[in-house]
């Protein structure tokens, strides 16, 4: 058996794992508490306060609706969060946590500093003839109507070739958090889209294929890959045997973006690179 002065190595060994679990015990409860914020720690007082529907002070229009555990927001585009209040301040938790510093809270009043830095100033609603705006239909993706399609004809020593191209949405969702009107961060909804490619020369197709974002994973980081949609695929022109596009992968409204450039060869071999 061996031994570490007069103790067997077999007993160190339990006595140091013992230490180490007790050690690690208050770090593990820690992060269960903090990753568990909100639930068992908020205010129940000031979450009964909340409910009901909130009017903008400033411009008397309807702000938010809370309900249950939910902040609901009276447009057709923002999705709703999960909300709690936790000491002085209101947290709400979609796809990202942001938390609004609370100055003033009353049955009837609730002042709170917004992402803005500014005050803002909300009232409850005497009545529920507001509840329609919250509650008239569930929020539906911004381009949920977007295509797009281009049929380009192109001359080349053979004969003709000719591109066709058609962008519709997925079923795929990206949510873009921004800024309301009245500072608060909203959830906004938007579908991935798709790219059906079709390429055929003097009336045969030797080439078709449904372009999706994930297939440039390789040029594209996947933090922004994570939040972006496929936003074209344009024709940009022959080169030879070989048919040219441009794929522009981006963030919903806004002008960032990768673009890749996409070859397809004759023999239907394709090749991707960044641009």
């Amino acid at each position: 058996m061996c031994k570490v002065g007069n103790m067997p190595l077999s007993s160190i060994m339990h006595t140091m794992y013992s230490q180490l679990v007790w050690l690690s015990l208050p770090l593990v409860l820690l992060m269960v508490s903090c990753a568990d914020t909100g639930r068992q720690t908020e205010d129940a007082e000031a979450m009964q306060l909340m409910q009901g529907i909130w009017i903008n002070t400033e411009g008397n229009t309807p702000s938010i609706m809370a309900r249950g555990d939910s902040i609901y927001y009276p447009d057709s585009t923002s999705l709703p969060v999960r909300f709690w209040i936790y000491k002085d301040s209101l947290y709400m938790k979609g796809r990202v946590l942001t938390r609004y510093k609370i100055e003033e809270q009353s049955e009837k009043l609730l002042k709170l500093e917004n992402q803005n830095g500014e005050p803002l100033s909300l009232s409850k609603a005497s009545d529920n003839s507001s509840m329609g705006d919250f509650t008239r239909q569930r929020p539906y993706a911004l381009n949920v109507f977007e295509t797009d399609d281009a049929d380009t004809t192109v001359a080349i020593s053979s004969g003709y070739v000719k591109c066709s191209i058609h962008i519709e949405p997925s079923s795929d969702r990206v949510v873009k958090s921004v800024c309301n009107d009245d500072g608060f961060v909203v959830d906004n909804m938007y579908l991935d889209r798709a790219a059906n490619v079709c390429i055929n020369e003097g009336g045969s197709t030797y080439y078709t294929h449904s372009f999706r974002k994930q297939e440039f994973s390789s040029y594209v980081p996947d933090a922004f890959l994570s939040k972006s949609i496929l936003r074209n695929v344009i024709f940009y022109g022959v080169s030879g045997d070989t048919v040219v596009l441009y794929a522009t992968i981006g963030i919903p409204d806004a002008e960032t973006c990768y673009v890749v450039e996409i070859r397809i060869s004759r023999d239907g071999k394709v090749v991707k690179k960044e641009k």
